[in-house]
């Protein structure tokens, strides 16, 4: 949880300080064509920074959430290789939260254990 949670602060940081170094473009090229003034840069900035993080950030925690699934996935299939009794017989309790249950048991159908 708390790796999860560093990475979504750490990838925030990031898009966002990318997001402000690119804006300074747009806003100079806004304000020289005249379609935003000075006083409304501000604003502008703000608007424009958060629809791109609209976009982005659903593609960043996407990919955190799949590597995250498919680490728990391959932790799964280690821990029934070791449950395993002489009959190739097992039975395993896993508890996920719901954020990786459909992704983890998708992994299970397809690769089995």
């Amino acid at each position: 949880c708390l790796a999860y949670i560093l990475a979504v602060a750490l990838a925030s940081f990031v898009s966002s300080t990318l997001i402000v170094w690119l804006l300074r473009g747009v806003e100079d090229t806004a304000r020289a064509a005249h379609v935003v003034q000075a006083d409304d840069q501000d604003s502008f900035e703000g608007w424009i920074s958060i629809t791109v993080q609209l976009f982005a950030m659903p593609q960043l925690l996407q990919a955190i959430l799949l590597e995250r699934d498919e680490a728990m996935y391959q932790a799964l299939v280690r821990q029934s290789r070791i449950g395993k009794s002489a009959s190739g017989q097992y039975r395993m309790t896993a508890v996920c939260g719901a954020a990786h249950a459909n992704g983890i048991l998708g992994k299970v159908v397809s690769r089995g254990l």
